[in-house]
């Protein structure tokens, strides 16, 4: 479904065809918030970002719709896997180099390294929050390929025509969340509750499909207690190539 039919499906679930208490404004909040809910669980968005190195340069900003991180290869002459290891680790020396590890820094609005006296630089603030990819060693050329395989977020529905991502089997997820909050708007607690029920089993049985959909190969898997399903860790195996 599409934007403008969720909508609709909404009106129809609050018995209000045409706007008059509901808004299509906040129906439309309402169906991102609940599908940015739904994949911010299951994370069945996977993609990747891939960036040039600049000499001496530690931190490197990630897309607006980074999520979760989950596997960094870096490719000077060859393809190397990078390890994660702690923010603190910057401050453990200042050599170039090239880069064995990474390390994350989130909500930030600005980029760091560790200058020559030991101190950290910070560069100009930006206007919004980035997270932040560091590398350690300091790379000592320019031109190398970072590739970054990630989680992303739902991206907002603004169009009529815009399509959820999400599988069209749980496009029904956003719209039980968007009608249980149209419930909350009207003081309708219990038909609120019944809603947000729904929710959470589309929410659930997205999760459980992307943890089992032909993953098991490539997941490691893990048993979580008092849980009924496999659920895997994120680590991801990612066929042998060569970054372009």
């Amino acid at each position: 479904m599409n934007l403008a039919q969720m909508i609709k499906e909404v009106r129809r679930a609050l018995d209000e065809p045409t706007a008059d208490f509901w808004t299509d404004e906040e129906i439309t909040d309402w169906l991102n918030e609940g599908a940015k809910i739904m994949t911010s669980g299951a994370q069945p968005l996977q993609a990747f970002y891939q960036f040039s190195t600049v000499a001496g340069q530690q931190e490197y900003a990630m897309p607006d719709d980074f999520d979760e991180l989950f596997e960094v290869k870096y490719f000077r002459s060859n393809l190397t896997t990078l390890k994660l290891t702690s923010p603190a680790a910057a401050q453990n020396g200042n050599s170039q180099g090239l880069p064995q590890y990474f390390y994350m820094r989130s909500v930030a609005t600005q980029s760091a390294g560790q200058g020559a006296d030991g101190d950290i630089q910070l560069g100009t603030p930006g206007t919004t929050f980035k997270t932040m990819l560091g590398l350690i060693d300091k790379p000592s050329q320019s031109g190398d390929k970072v590739t970054v395989f990630y989680f992303s977020q739902h991206f907002s529905m603004t169009n009529d025509t815009d399509v959820s991502p999400i599988p069209v089997a749980f496009h029904r997820g956003p719209i039980s969340y968007a009608t249980a909050m149209g419930k909350q708007k009207d003081e309708a607690y219990g038909e609120q509750d019944k809603f947000l029920a729904m929710f959470k089993d589309f929410a659930d049985s997205l999760k459980k499909k992307t943890i089992n959909a032909g993953q098991e190969t490539a997941f490691p898997q893990l048993r979580v207690v008092d849980e009924d399903y496999w659920e895997p860790s994120n680590i991801i195996v990612i066929p042998d190539g060569s970054a372009s």
